[in-house]
């Protein structure tokens, strides 16, 4: 096959790697893209609509929207089988991707509720601008980058990822969470999270199930030689 010369010339050119049974090319030759993930479970069908709470629920909190809660609990109803999960982490990438979806909070120690609708009444939030922002730094370019950074320094015997990519992610956004100046303007510090979620929903973890993780592979992390 045609993929296999290519992977061939591109090891002994050096512009690839062999980690265990894949081989990550380099960026000279292949392109990382922002994965095609779909969903059939819209955000307004019914059964979501049940778990979206109501928009001042966390409002009190600093957090004014519609977020989504325990959605996890239909589709595990509905396919309690590993698949069941995927299919769960699909509709939370697929609905990401097309922006109606978020996670999004511009502190990095506070945890957003959960993940925000954004279709219709519930987008009407005073932080809209902001969400917006975020999201247009939801790229091709930024998820390759955050990939290929996040082989480079995590082990793929390390299941929790690397600590310090929320702050890789905020300088994609044009700020350094260390400094001790207000963030302006505001950016989304869990980013990465939302990399995170397109990247598992992409298959790039395995042994994922409702009550594993399951553990980095490449191109998401590096196997430790010796």
């Amino acid at each position: 096959m045609q993929i296999d010369s290519v992977i061939d010339a591109a090891l002994k050119a050096g512009t690839a790697v062999q980690q265990g049974r894949y081989v990550v090319l380099g960026e000279e030759i292949c392109s990382i893209r922002l994965p095609e993930i779909t969903t059939k479970t819209a955000l307004d069908a019914p059964e979501i609509k049940v778990s979206t709470t109501a928009f001042d629920q966390f409002a009190a909190d600093g957090y004014e929207g519609c977020y989504l809660q325990d959605a996890s609990v239909i589709f595990k109803e509905r396919d309690p089988s590993p698949a069941g999960n995927d299919s769960f982490l699909r509709f939370y990438a697929a609905h990401i991707l097309s922006g109606d979806l978020t996670f999004y909070g511009d502190s990095p120690l506070q945890t957003p509720p959960g993940l925000q609708v954004l279709m219709g009444d519930c987008g009407k939030v005073a932080k809209a601008k902001d969400i917006a922002r975020s999201q247009s730094f939801i790229t091709d370019e930024n998820f390759a980058k955050y990939v290929r950074w996040q082989m480079a320094q995590t082990p793929c015997s390390d299941a929790r990822g690397t600590p310090t990519a929320m702050q890789f992610t905020a300088e994609m956004q044009g700020a350094d969470l260390t400094s001790e100046k207000k963030i302006d303007p505001p950016i989304n510090a869990w980013l990465w999270f939302e990399f995170d979620l397109i990247a598992m929903a992409a298959g790039w973890r395995e042994g994922m199930s409702w009550t594993a993780k399951g553990n980095l592979r490449p191109p998401l992390c590096h196997y430790v030689q010796g």
